[in-house]
């Protein structure tokens, strides 16, 4: 796999002092599973759990293909992750959640009273991205997920992307009731 220079970023907000890295190599990203977790815990969203994702890196990524999980601190605490890959497709490269194709209901995580500056922290990273990404895929959302719309508001620049929405598939689900006791 290919290694991508380390990339920092530091955003300033009249509320507090966000920094954004991306990270791109599986030792790097070991120091950030436990909050990452935590993360994927508090939003109830299993299939985000740095478990799941960095297995499916393991042994499923497209061959040829980038870590590029962003890591957006408070201080030293974690408040929002983004993992993403990055990939040579033709002459442009795409960038697409860890596990995409072939889970569901993953997102980027961050604190639910921080999702809009964890946004910013994302678009603005990818944004600065090296190799620059031409298309962000964010396959596997769930179906009301606020993602989307926060990073192409929050990207830099006066020129937001387009998106395109492709016509979501049904999955089954089965509710479980705890048992009365």
């Amino acid at each position: 796999m290919g290694h991508m220079p380390k990339q920092q970023y530091m955003y300033i907000r009249a509320r507090m002092e966000l920094t954004a890295e991306l990270l791109d190599t599986l030792e790097a990203v070991e120091s950030t599973v436990a909050e990452w977790d935590r993360l994927a815990v508090q939003a109830n969203r299993p299939y985000c759990a740095p478990a799941w994702l960095l297995a499916w890196w393991r042994h499923a990524a497209p061959a040829g293909a980038r870590l590029a999980v962003i890591v957006v601190r408070d201080d030293d605490r974690i408040v929002g992750v983004a993992p993403f890959y990055a990939v040579r497709r033709g002459p442009v490269w795409e960038y697409a959640l860890l596990g995409t194709e072939i889970t569901s209901r993953i997102e980027p995580l961050a604190e639910s009273d921080r999702i809009d500056e964890v946004a910013v922290a994302v678009a603005e990273t990818l944004a600065g991205a090296s190799p620059r990404p031409a298309i962000i895929i964010l396959e596997g959302l769930p179906e009301y997920s606020p993602w989307p719309e926060y990073l192409r508001s929050a990207w830099p620049g006066r020129r937001r992307p387009w998106m395109h929405e492709r016509p979501g598939i049904g999955a089954p689900t089965v509710a479980l009731a705890a048992p009365a006791g």
